[in-house]
Order: structure tokens, then sequence, then C-alpha cells
């Protein structure tokens, strides 16, 4: 397959939030203000930026789909298992299995996990999943599916939303790669999964609410959804996927349209910390030095994230966007920079920097060590073939 440059990470980003801007335009709900100029403004500015990144790194760098030829060792999806195990047991439950006796899950969440192992687990799980994926897709191995089946079960059972969003969005991407023909037809394909899957996230958020008469009439009321949705005879569960996916713009077009932040030392200071760093660093800073992360101006308190770009807004307004646009493209440039083409890694590498960079379009996911860990992965496996001395295609 020749090179594409709608798989290139900056071509994510604009792939992202072009596709969130026309849902956003449904206008579902009565929460949602009105998107101005100042901030459509600014995304064609970066849109047109990011191209020219594609474009510049077309000439530098190849990525072209390749099928994982090599063996996948079993103990990887044992280790997974065991991980999974253990956290369950110094937990002393299974998530799922507890919100079903109705524990609340902002309790289930307060104590599930193993202190910085989970961080771990999380990001080896996210990473093991799209390889397994990618390996079914080059070799159709069931076991691979199997697998893959089972990084899916894991993460229902810690009832992990985020992750199984990330799953979902690597995995459709590695499939697009892998398409040799017939590209836009196998599309329907994949709207026809996304739409099953916005089904069982929003039936996901129905439980998460707890056992209320009508959960879905509980997403309606808090959203203020408008009669144009509550007439359309659309299940409420897609209702869930709306405002998730649009919320966050609504909640930085709010900052905008009701925040003034003036430029200073201090603030672009808090910036550095607080959107540059991983999360886990980050509160260690605050709590040495007694600082706080900037909260933002919300249209409800159910939904409380603002893209990537709500609290760079917060602390430094519209320079502080364009700081937070530009840190991104340069994270991006050196991850690139890092990749070997001739891991078997390569391919679920690109998915999950993909993948990141999408999810921006509903927080600042790259301060979520959890998952923006899976940055220094390829860097990790540079340093292991140093050291041992031998080439990634003789695992």
């Amino acid at each position: 397959m020749k090179y594409r440059t709608i798989f290139s990470p900056f071509m994510a980003y604009c792939f992202a939030f072009l596709l969130v801007i026309p849902i956003y335009l449904l206008d579902w709900s009565y929460l949602f203000p009105k998107l101005t100029f100042t901030l459509l403004f600014f995304f064609l500015i970066t849109f047109c930026i990011a191209i020219l990144g594609a474009l510049f790194f077309k000439d530098l760098l190849s990525l072209e789909y390749k099928k994982q030829k090599v063996e996948v060792k079993d103990i990887y999806a044992i280790l997974l298992v065991l991980f999974y195990l253990l956290e369950f047991a110094y937990s002393r439950s299974v998530p799922l299995l507890a919100l079903l006796r109705n524990i609340t899950f902002q309790d289930i969440a307060a104590t599930f996990g193993i202190p910085v192992f989970h961080v771990f687990l999380v990001g080896f799980t996210v990473f093991l999943s799209i390889f397994f994926f990618h390996s079914y897709l080059s070799q159709k191995r069931k076991k691979y599916l199997l697998y893959y089946i089972l990084t899916l079960v894991l993460t229902l059972l810690v009832i992990s939303r985020i992750t199984l969003t990330f799953i979902f969005i690597g995995s459709v991407l590695v499939y697009l790669m892998s398409i040799q023909k017939n590209f836009a037809g196998k599309i329907l394909k994949i709207a026809v999964i996304a739409m099953l899957f916005f089904l069982a996230f929003g039936f996901i958020g129905n439980l998460r609410t707890g056992n209320e008469v009508d959960a879905g009439e509980v997403i309606l009321n808090v959203s203020e959804a408008k009669p144009s949705f509550r007439q359309s005879g659309i299940p409420d569960s897609y209702f869930w996927a709306y405002m998730y996916i649009a919320s966050p713009l609504a909640n930085l077009q709010l900052n905008i349209n009701r925040r003034e932040v003036a430029f200073t030392k201090n603030n672009l200071q808090q910036l550095v910390i607080h959107e540059f760093f991983w999360d886990a660093v980050s509160k260690r800073i605050d709590e040495k030095y007694n600082f706080n992360r900037t909260d933002i101006t919300q249209i409800n308190l159910a939904f409380n994230v603002g893209t990537v770009f709500s609290h760079a807004y917060a602390y430094l307004g519209l320079w502080g966007m364009y700081i937070m646009f530009f840190f991104i493209m340069l994270l991006t440039a050196v991850f690139l920079f890092t990749l070997n083409t001739a891991s078997k890694y390569y391919i679920t590498y690109l998915a999950c920097l993909n993948t990141l960079i999408i999810l921006s379009i509903f927080d600042n996911v790259f301060t979520f060590t959890p998952l923006s860990i899976i940055l220094i992965f390829p860097l990790l496996e540079k340093l292991k073939h140093f050291f041992i001395k031998s080439t990634p295609a003789d695992e």
C-alpha cells in the first residue's frame, strides 16, 4: 500500500475536530452555546498548519501499512490475566460485579487498583489489545482474536470507558490502514460498528448512573435535550455519545465567551506544569509548591471536560490554545522520529499516537499517565535493542 497522508497523526487532529463540529451543529441540547468566529478561525488556522505538517513528514517518514508477521508470545496474554487477577485480589472486588451489587461507581473508582501499578497496567492493556488486533488482521489466527477479545472483557470488568474507547478507536485505525482495496466501500462497515459501539457506550453510561427507573430519561433531563432530539425517535443511548462527543467543545466555547485571561509569567508556568507534564508528575509538583490546576467553566457539572484546549485557555486565553496546539505538534514530531519502521509494533505505535490525538477532542489526554505512557514505548524498545544488541525483526 502506498503512503496515505490521511493516516498521518497530523491529519488525525484535523479529522477529529472536523467530526466533532458537525455533530455539535446538530444542536440537540439547550446547554450548548453557539460557536463563535474566534473559535472557528482558530480551528481553520490549526488545521492548515497540521496539514502542512502531514505533507512535510510525508517525505521524511514512511507510514505504509506493514503486516505483523512475527509470532506473538502467549506469555503476553497470560501476564495480562495474572495482572488483573492481582488487581482484583488487592482491591477485593471486580468493579463490574460491584456495580451490579449497587455500589456506586465513584466508590469503586476510589478504591480499585494497585497504586502506580494500575497506571502501567492500563497502558499495557491498551497497547497489547491493539497489537493483538493488528496481529489477527495480519495472520488471521484465531488465538490472536481471542486474546483481543480477552482485553475487551478485562476492560469491561473494570468499567473503563476511556480505555475501551481508546481500544476501539485504535482498532478502527489499524483496520483502516490494513485495507488494500475498496477503501470507501468498507467505511460503511465501520459506520455500523461505530453505531453499535455508541449504543454500548450509552448502555454503560446508563449502568453507571445507577438503578434509576429510567436512566435514559436522566441523561436527557440533565443535558437539557431539545425537542428536536426527544421527538426524533433516536434511542436515548445515543444521546450519551452525542453529549460526550460534543460537550467538550461546548465547554471550550463557554470559556471563551465568559473568561478574559491575561498573559502572565505565572500563568505560563502553570500551563506548562499542568498541561505538558503527566498528571502523576504535576500532582507531586502541586503538593510540593501548593499549586492547583485551574478549573474551567462548565455547561453542567456532569460534563467536566473541554477538549485539549479549555484548560490552556483558562491559563493564557487564546495564546494558551495556540501554545497547546504547537506543543502537540512538537510532541507528535518527536514521537515520529523515535519510531523504528522495522519494529513489529510500528503500526500499533502509530495507531496509539493517532488515538491520543483523536481523544484530544475530549480532554488533554497527553497528561493522563495511564494512556500517554505509551508514548515512551518506542524509546524503551530502542533502549532494549541497544543494550541487548538485537534488532526488532529478530524478536
